[in-house]
């Protein structure tokens, strides 16, 4: 049986091979450098295609308009109106919101502030400090897009999204991002600069990844990177269901979770910054005990704990396992016997020098021949000295 966990990387392997994965650019504070991508050219891809203002295939960007916060979920949300489509709740639920605020609700005249559509554009571009991650979207807003055309209408720079310079050596030309968060402006708000490289270049030496970059039509592969947003997802934001939204999505799926919009990857906060990981990685740390706040890579949602995902552990973390038993050393083996080595004889008794009479000679003392003769001798070892007459004392003193 298939586990969960191999699941999520078979997935991964086919959204993969569908096409389905990209990744969204956001710039890192400070400066930044990128290539914007040409439109497609289905005749030459290597090849700038003839530019017409009604054409938006001959456009390196879209514009559209999306509502930041739009409901009682306070969710993003890009409604379908602009692209045509009568089946959007949102245009009901503004109305409902002007005709209450007009009526003097402050409340709702609060929300419509929130649910007033912004414009944004989005292009696709190469990061040239990330080229690895091959074609990215960026999502910007109108005002950085001002910037960037003014830089597109100088003739001296030229079409800046070429791939090559055109014939007059024009065009072809990196662009450096100045970034600086709202942290650390002066009027608290995120700040952007734009300079044109003043050197043209090719979009990349090697024309083989340049034609990899440049051969597929992105906005057709991924017609929801600025799309409309669904219709039951714009439902469940206004009424304040999007918890619910998702578990249905998420039971259409057999229980397993909603993907993402490329389906491959989300946004998930580590380290104090929000980054991309892949389905089965993030898996991976769910099962190891980690609490992640993620969010699609669409935005559809907010910051939410990965569980309200529906990500749970597919295994309870390992015990650690205590460290191995020693195993008893092997026995050695009897070292073979050796041969009983020969007792040497008792080595001949030098001979001694010649003795001379009564050199070093102890004196010698009788040995009684039998018990008698022994008691003897002792008594008279033992015995006291006899005793002197005094007479006789006196005489010899005289």
């Amino acid at each position: 049986m298939t586990s969960k966990q191999d699941y999520y990387r078979q997935k991964q392997q086919e959204w993969d091979s569908k096409g389905g994965k990209f990744a969204y650019w956001k710039p890192k504070p400070g400066e930044n450098v990128i290539r914007i991508l040409p439109p497609f050219n289905p005749e030459s891809p290597l090849n700038y295609p003839e530019f017409d203002p009604d054409n938006l295939t001959t456009h390196f960007f879209r514009e559209y308009e999306y509502v930041f916060k739009c409901g009682a979920a306070g969710r993003k949300i890009i409604p379908r109106t602009q692209f045509g489509l009568s089946d959007d709740p949102f245009e009901a639920y503004r109305a409902s919101l002007e005709k209450r605020a007009h009526a003097g609700d402050k409340a709702a005249a609060g929300m419509l502030r929130n649910n007033t559509p912004q414009k944004a554009v989005g292009m696709w571009i190469i990061d040239r400090n990330n080229e690895e991650a091959g074609p990215q979207f960026w999502e910007t807003t109108l005002n950085n897009m001002k910037a960037i055309v003014s830089i597109c209408a100088d003739p001296w720079f030229g079409d800046i999204d070429r791939p090559v310079p055109d014939k007059n050596g024009r065009g072809a030309r990196d662009l450096k991002v100045i970034y600086t968060p709202k942290e650390k402006a002066k009027n608290g708000f995120a700040k952007y600069e734009f300079i044109a490289d003043p050197q043209t270049s090719k979009l990349h030496n090697d024309d083989d990844k340049m034609l990899e970059w440049l051969s597929t039509d992105l906005w057709q592969k991924y017609p929801n990177v600025c799309g409309p947003s669904d219709v039951g997802y714009i439902q469940a934001v206004i009424d304040d269901k999007v918890d619910e939204y998702f578990a249905s999505k998420r039971d259409e799926q057999h229980g397993e979770p909603e993907p993402p919009t490329d389906g491959s990857r989300w946004w998930v906060f580590l380290m104090g910054q929000a980054v991309q990981l892949p389905v089965w990685e993030l898996q991976e740390r769910i099962d190891k005990g980690e609490k992640l706040q993620i969010m699609p890579l669409d935005q559809s949602s907010s910051w939410a704990d990965a569980s309200e995902y529906g990500f749970d552990r597919t295994r309870e973390p390992e015990a650690p396992q205590p460290p191995p038993s020693p195993s008893t050393p092997p026995v050695p083996q009897s070292a073979p016997s050796l041969p009983t080595p020969k007792v040497p004889s008792t080595p001949p008794v030098a001979p001694q020098p010649p003795s001379i009479p009564g050199a070093n000679t102890p004196p010698q003392h009788p040995i009684p021949s039998d018990l008698d003769a022994l008691n003897r001798t002792v008594q008279a070892i033992s015995s006291p000295p006899p005793t002197v007459p005094a007479a006789e004392m006196e005489k010899l003193l005289a």
